[in-house]
């Protein structure tokens, strides 16, 4: 089984400045992610046959953050076309996926999206996601999600 895990974070934002690459009690977001994916892949590395990190970002900053970490990723550039506010999260995930496929000639089984601003997932999150798609034959896609404090299409 062959996993693609995508991170993507732009450069600034509108509502909280530079969002990506903030500190959370101490650590640069990105690195609670990245934390995540190498905790997981300690544990379960040799169930699958190939695994890619791929960042996807136009920000040197979260890129040096990243590479403050034993994860070896990829490091996709933004597409300017793909940097604007309107953008699709899923169409940056599809390029994410496009790019390493193309580049490593693998189609992967699973393509699993980790939000840069969620320091309090688990690698048990990950793999509950992971089992449940394995075990749902008929899921195409999961999201996680809780209940909003506040609506979200402010």
């Amino acid at each position: 089984m062959k996993l693609l895990f995508t991170v993507c974070g732009r450069a600034g934002s509108k509502g909280v400045r530079n969002k990506n690459i903030k500190d959370f009690l101490g650590d640069p977001l990105p690195l609670y992610t990245l934390s995540a994916i190498s905790l997981f892949l300690k544990k379960h590395c040799s169930e699958y046959e190939k695994v890619t990190i791929a960042i996807n970002t136009d920000s040197k900053e979260l890129i040096e953050i990243a590479k403050r970490t034993t994860v070896d990723f990829v490091d996709i550039e933004r597409k300017e076309e793909l940097s604007g506010d309107a953008v699709s999260k899923v169409d940056v995930i599809r390029d994410t996926y496009r790019e390493c496929k193309k580049s490593g000639q693998i189609e992967y089984d699973y393509v699993i999206d980790l939000d840069l601003t969620s320091p309090l997932r688990t690698v048990k999150d990950i793999e509950n996601a992971i089992e449940t798609m394995k075990n749902d034959n008929q899921c195409d896609v999961l999201f996680s999600v809780t209940d909003p404090r506040r609506n979200p299409y402010f």
